[in-house]
């Protein structure tokens, strides 16, 4: 059990971790340490660590919604119409409608990721709804991310043989009038 320091792990420094592993005898990287307060910190406080690419997003999405105009429709729709910067000179941002009580945008891209697009958030910072009732925290956790992508890989063995079947034949060719070939 690692010591607690003002009644709490929380407050445990990576060092005061490393230093105790260590006067058990054990000598772990600052990698392992780091871990291991990252573990710490999360059992305590209950927090789900996101992936940082998609926190990145979610910090470039709200930053996003402030150059956001937008019309309020019936039943939690909204019409937004992106005014910020566009890699494309001279595109002009196409309106959007996005209905928050079904978590859909016409721009298909909330529906494909399943994490808000710019409009979406734009309409829940108007509609003063957290964005993050808008995607499944879960979901999008490293633990999940882990849990998913994580297996046992077996690879091809070298000694197999694989069974050659002659019932199998490769696609005939046809030749062009230009002496190209065309597949048949």
């Amino acid at each position: 059990m690692l010591p607690a320091h003002d009644g709490s792990a929380a407050s445990m420094s990576g060092a005061a971790i490393r230093n105790f592993l260590k006067s058990k005898g054990a000598d772990v990287s600052a990698t392992s340490v780091s871990r291991m307060k990252q573990k710490i910190d999360d059992k305590i406080h209950g927090d789900l660590v996101e992936i940082p690419k998609l926190l990145e997003r979610h910090t470039d999405r709200q930053a996003a919604a402030d150059m956001c105009e937008f019309t309020p429709f019936l039943g939690g729709a909204y019409s937004v119409l992106f005014k910020g910067p566009v890699a494309i000179p001279g595109y002009v941002h196409p309106d959007r409608v996005v209905d928050l009580p079904a978590q859909e945008c016409t721009c298909g891209y909330w529906q494909d990721q399943m994490f808000p697009c710019v409009h979406a958030i734009c309409a829940a910072s108007k509609d003063c709804r957290r964005i993050e009732d808008f995607y499944d925290a879960k979901r999008m956790s490293i633990e999940h991310f882990r849990d998913t992508y994580t297996f046992k890989f077996l690879p091809w063995p070298t000694t197999a043989t694989l069974q050659r079947d002659d019932t199998i034949l490769p696609p005939q060719l046809e030749p062009l009038l230009n002496g190209l070939v065309k597949e048949g």
